[in-house]
């Protein structure tokens, strides 16, 4: 079962957005803990940044912020040790995620100076299998559904030629670059394993085990963002 956080981030992923409360302009609403450490809070929707402008909150005004801008807004609020609130509800619990962090698991889908046309060549091929192995078992062709799995693991591979990951590692003005390539390169592979369950689970398993992830939805396999960025893969 998803926790919040990980609804919370499959959900703006959708949107390329999130929701705040603003005071007046560049002015958001506050947490704070019962340690003192401060959060602003960000809803994925605009019904829910709505339904929380109550209370102390009452007559702020919603905004929406894109990844563009928030990439920038994390740096920011890191520097000042300001952490990000999930979604945070009536109950006074917060769920939060560190200002850093979130930014770095926005960085690949944010900062296009580290996007290339090979990168959006690689997702054409691997956002397009699901609809191909769907048509291919509508007739029952299950070797067609399989020759069109392995041909996005082949895609990955000419990904792996085509950026050379081995030459970014070497230079350290590459380093965010390189944190690109590898994350859609597992992003990919994930996608992959998940179209491969039905036909070879456990290899499908193995492959996922080795990422340290786990199974993504069906209903996401066509589009990006199903390997967590951050997560650490197994040696």
């Amino acid at each position: 079962m998803e926790n919040k956080l990980e609804i919370f981030l499959k959900s703006i992923l959708e949107t390329r957005k999130v929701w705040l409360l603003e005071a007046k302009e560049g002015f958001f609403a506050m947490l704070e803990d019962n340690n003192g450490n401060s959060y602003v809070p960000v809803w994925e929707s605009e019904e829910q940044a709505l339904n929380a402008a109550q209370g102390d909150w009452e007559g702020y005004t919603v905004a929406d912020m894109g990844f563009s801008e928030l990439g920038h807004w994390l740096k920011e609020l890191a520097n000042d040790e300001i952490d990000i609130a999930v979604s945070p509800m009536d109950d006074g619990e917060i769920v939060a995620i560190a200002s850093h962090k979130f930014r770095t698991w926005l960085k690949p889908y944010d900062d296009h100076s580290y996007k290339e046309e090979v990168d959006d060549d690689l997702y054409e091929t691997v956002l397009g299998t699901r609809g191909l192995v769907e048509k291919d078992m509508e007739g029952l062709r299950v070797a067609d559904a399989l020759t069109h799995i392995f041909n996005l693991f082949k895609r990955c591979n000419k990904y792996i030629d085509e950026t050379m990951p081995w030459i970014l590692g070497k230079d350290e003005d590459k380093k965010d670059r390189l944190s690109t390539v590898l994350y859609n390169l597992s992003d990919s592979i994930v996608t992959g394993a998940a179209l491969l369950h039905p036909f070879l689970p456990e290899t499908a398993d193995k492959i996922l085990s080795q990422l340290n992830t786990s199974m993504p939805d069906a209903d996401s396999l066509n589009r990006r963002g199903n390997f967590a960025s951050g997560t650490k893969v197994t040696e």
